[in-house]
């Protein structure tokens, strides 16, 4: 299914590569495609900023039958960002008021680094809180991610987002189907993995009291896919199956660089379910090194990411392209239906 290339973001060329089909506007009128038009709006922090613009547009890429896919990728304010990641969106990322123009078939809201216990004390929220009430009244439907899962919900629910226990979901994440007459859910295994890495989080039981329909579950992570009470127009997600393998490992070397850097008083646990035994044993020496490097001040030791990588098994990237695939397949059938965006939930 192909991509439009409709602005130069880093994305296109890494995509292409692994095989992608990504199309010029001027190749537009030779394809027999319906067109859908995704909103993509990216939270996360510079560091993590352009390898969540490809996660995310891989996954929209491989998740439909044929279909032209425009993506409209923005910001908001509120965000720390540094020279070069501002640069970055002003060059290749539209404006809010320009996504607003667009008549988007479907948006992607992306989670976000929370600085803030109250989640409408993050800097961001303004827009963001902006941005939602729109997306409520103009799209006909939201995939949220994470942080964004729970600012909705909180805003339209006034359910609170709770602390995680003992102190941060973290690691892969065994789940099950548990409405699997649901057609965002068919197709994927009944049992199936995905990461998880958040502070906060909700549960099930906090949902249900809001008329929210949980799709999946972990008996250890608690809820995964849920769906406002229509089925469709808000889609809430706790896991990341946009994530590469090397994902969780590049945020367990960030936690460790703030360990090295004084920012955190420990050295990190591993993320659960995640490393095998070959790939603890090596970062086990990696710590020690490391540690005997800090006390004898002297050059620091490489972080073994290109030895540990190889062994890590991405195990959730099919159900999440089964995901998103559903997802779009439920988007073009109101497109083609010719359904305005109001009449979305009784079209779905």
């Amino acid at each position: 299914m192909p991509l439009l290339r409709n602005r130069e973001m880093d994305s296109w060329d890494r995509l292409q590569a692994e095989g992608f089909e990504i199309v010029p506007p001027q190749q537009v009128d030779n394809l027999n495609f319906p067109e859908v038009h995704i909103g993509f709006l990216n939270m996360m922090p510079d560091r993590a900023f352009r390898a969540t613009e490809r996660q995310f547009l891989r996954l929209l890429a491989t998740g439909a039958d044929k279909c032209l896919i425009h993506i409209h990728p923005f910001a908001v304010s509120g965000q720390n960002r540094n020279t070069e990641a501002r640069r970055y969106i002003d060059r290749f990322y539209d404006s809010f008021p320009d996504v607003q123009s667009v008549g988007l078939d479907g948006l992607v809201l992306t989670g976000a680094n929370p600085g803030e216990s109250d989640i409408r004390a993050e800097d961001f929220w303004p827009e963001f809180e902006e941005v939602i009430f729109w997306a409520d009244e103009s799209v006909p439907t939201v995939m949220c991610s994470c942080l964004a899962s729970h600012a909705v919900i909180d805003l339209f629910h006034g359910i609170h987002r709770i602390r995680c226990a003992p102190d941060k979901r973290w690691g892969v994440y065994s789940h099950h189907i548990v409405k699997s007459d649901h057609p965002l859910v068919a197709g994927m295994a009944s049992s199936f993995d995905t990461p998880r890495s958040h502070v906060f989080e909700m549960t099930a039981t906090q949902l249900a009291s809001a008329g929210i329909e949980v799709l999946a579950f972990s008996q250890d992570a608690n809820f995964d896919i849920a769906v406002s009470s229509d089925g469709f127009k808000w889609i809430f997600l706790q896991g990341h199956p946009e994530y590469d393998a090397v994902s969780l490992l590049k945020e367990f070397h960030r936690e460790v660089a703030r360990f090295t850097n004084g920012e955190r008083p420990d050295y990190p646990q591993y993320p659960l379910n995640y490393l095998n035994d070959e790939a603890k044993q090596r970062l086990g020496r990696y710590r020690s090194d490391l540690l005997e490097a800090l006390d004898n001040s002297v050059e620091l030791p490489r972080f073994p990411e290109s030895e540990i990588l190889p062994s890590i098994a991405n195990t959730w990237r099919d159900n999440g392209k089964i995901l998103y695939r559903n997802w779009i397949r439920l988007i073009i059938r109101n497109v083609m239906a010719n359904k305005n965006h109001h009449s979305f939930r009784e079209s779905a």
